[in-house]
């Protein structure tokens, strides 16, 4: 509105990224707390699948745990790069990391060259399972079972395309409704 606008900033604060979760799953767009008192003071972990990292992130009672949290470089980047090794292999075809996401992510499963149209549903199964056995592995690694959780909640881009396999190891763990987001929305 063209107003002019001083503003002081007095302190900073950091957190890891994956709070940024922590407080899209527990407030509403008015910063006001929406879930319970309980879940509050809960122990929430959360897994953060990037492209390049994973990290995991544990907080109890609005405090971290360091015990639970870490980070590796598991992030989606090794299902792509699979991808893109499987392509060039099998059909001498190059795509960049971008169109590899892409397709990792859920976009078009077809494409053509000059050897015709190609199905790549089923190499693109096999990087998301390649990627959700290393996530998988890692959180195991971590947190074991996670049981020991009130709450496992899933963020980041690659927990969308990982769906399947997080919740199969993690049945009780919940995928963020725009997990690609959720991290800068809180």
């Amino acid at each position: 509105d063209e107003t002019e606008v001083l503003l002081n900033v007095e302190q900073i604060a950091t957190m890891p990224q994956p709070a940024g979760t922590f407080f899209a799953w527990g407030l509403n767009d008015k910063g006001q707390w929406v879930r319970t008192p309980e879940d509050f003071d809960a122990t929430v972990a959360i897994c953060d699948v990037g492209f390049n990292t994973l990290d995991v992130f544990t907080l109890q009672g609005g405090k971290i745990m360091r015990r639970f949290t870490g980070g590796d470089t598991v992030g989606m980047r090794r299902a792509v790069e699979l991808l893109l090794r499987s392509l060039e292999t099998q059909y001498g075809v190059k795509y960049s990391l971008h169109e590899a996401d892409t397709f990792i992510r859920g976009g078009n499963t077809i494409i053509s060259n000059a050897a015709g149209r190609i199905d790549l549903t089923d190499l693109i199964n096999d990087a998301r399972s390649a990627a959700g056995d290393g996530v998988n592995t890692f959180l195991g690694e971590q947190w074991g079972n996670g049981r020991q959780f009130d709450h496992v909640i899933f963020t980041g881009g690659g927990s969308a395309a990982l769906r399947d396999a997080l919740i199969e190891q993690y049945p009780l763990g919940y995928v963020m409704p725009d997990p690609v987001i959720a991290n800068a929305l809180g």
